[in-house]
């Protein structure tokens, strides 16, 4: 399993368990202070500071990351000029969003330090997730885990303190961009540079990253962001059990998906090999064992763990059982495509995620106006399925091209 990068995946579990156990208590917060369309209205501020942070980012942070496993950027310095002006573009970016909330209605009553607090977290979020690329990119699986993982604790106790204190959902969110802020500045100060490589910030624009940003994009819309776009057929109630559903189901894969952690960097480094394949099986089977042991107790005590872990109760599990479902084809989905991305296959990428996304946001927003948040669910599984077929036949085509002619 070392070989084939699985430990080296693991060390991003300290990471991944710390954001998701903050992103959890979030919930909990929410529901605390909001109640089910409080929690829905804060999933939904945040889902939509993460949808621009990857629109704007165009590609950036995974090109980051192949390109410093690569040795072909010279590390910080490489990234400055690329990453401050996406970041200028956050404020007017993240204001139009904002405001399609007031024009259909979904804004709160105090709409300007929401959007504050969305622009912030955007910001923050995109600095962090940057920086944490090319930490990964540069091999530093470990310490980048360990220092992620301790600054999003810390976030947790101030999440509860604020709950408790009946502060408004917006100042959970500023919770969490503090945290981010954090974690981008720490992240930049242990990069390394390289004096031997000359700085190369015309390979990290967006013309030469943007086939990466569609993939980042769709994957935003779909899984962690898909809350934005069910805004539009779903009532406060059920966008707020929907998007525990949902968040739920993003919870458990992403620490089921742990082990894929390092996968892209060591595909990138194996190149089109054996070695690759082996370290693709290995993964898939591990990261496909972990999600079924975490999402088995979900699956079988649905109502006592939301009501302990969100402080809001379900009237209806179903939304939650289909995703947990669905989530199964998501997470083989997942490793599949990070073994495309190690590849280089942008042209196939693309394909996929602009494919998956047209067909999954409109399948989900016409059963979501249809059936309500039972009909956002069973869009979610129909979403992860074709991703999962999409991605599989996807390594087919690229192994029938890498076998030599006859």
């Amino acid at each position: 399993m070392r070989e084939a990068g699985v430990l080296d995946g693991i060390w991003t579990a300290a990471a991944s368990a710390g954001g998701k156990i903050q992103a959890l208590v979030l919930l909990g917060a929410a529901g605390a202070v909001g109640g089910i369309e409080g929690t829905g209205l804060v999933v939904l501020v945040t889902s939509t500071a993460l949808l621009i942070s990857s629109i704007i980012d165009a590609g950036l942070t995974p090109q980051i990351g192949r390109l410093a496993a690569r040795g072909e950027i010279a590390g910080r310095s490489a990234v400055v000029r690329p990453l401050a002006w996406r970041v200028a573009i956050h404020v007017p970016a993240q204001s139009a969003a904002f405001c399609l909330f007031v024009w259909w209605g979904a804004a709160p009553e105090d709409p300007v330090p929401w959007l504050l607090a969305q622009v912030i977290y955007g910001v923050a979020y995109h600095l962090a997730s940057s920086m944490t690329g090319l930490a990964y990119g540069q091999f530093r699986f470990r310490a980048t885990a360990v220092v992620n993982a301790v600054i999003r604790l810390s976030t947790v106790p101030m999440l509860v303190a604020a709950a408790l204190a009946g502060w408004s959902g917006y100042a959970l969110i500023v919770v969490l961009a503090v945290g981010e802020l954090v974690i981008a500045g720490v992240q930049y100060a242990v990069a390394r540079d390289s004096r031997e490589l000359a700085q190369s910030p015309r390979v990290l624009w967006p013309r030469n990253t943007w086939r990466y940003g569609i993939g980042a994009v769709a994957n935003t819309i779909m899984n962690r962001s898909d809350t934005v776009v069910l805004a539009w057929g779903l009532t406060a109630t059920g966008l707020g059990v929907y998007a525990v559903a949902s968040q739920t189901q993003n919870a458990l894969t992403t620490v089921a998906m742990i082990p894929a952690g390092a996968l892209l960097v060591h595909v990138a480094r194996a190149g089109r090999s054996r070695q690759a394949d082996s370290v693709f099986s290995t993964t898939a089977t591990v990261t496909l064992a972990l999600y079924g042991a975490i999402a088995l107790p979900f699956m079988l005590f649905p109502s006592p763990l939301v009501e302990v872990l969100f402080r809001v109760t379900l009237d209806d599990v179903t939304p939650l059982r289909i995703c947990l479902a669905a989530g199964v084809f998501s997470v083989i989905g997942g490793v599949q495509m990070q073994h495309l991305t190690g590849l280089g296959e942008a042209r196939e990428i693309t394909r996929i995620w602009l494919t998956t996304a047209v067909a999954s946001v409109t399948l989900m927003v016409i059963l979501a106006f249809a059936f309500g948040a039972v009909g956002a669910a069973l869009g979610a599984l129909g979403r992860d399925l074709l991703f999962f077929f999409l991605t599989r036949r996807g390594i087919t085509r690229t192994a029938r091209r890498a076998e030599p002619r006859q």
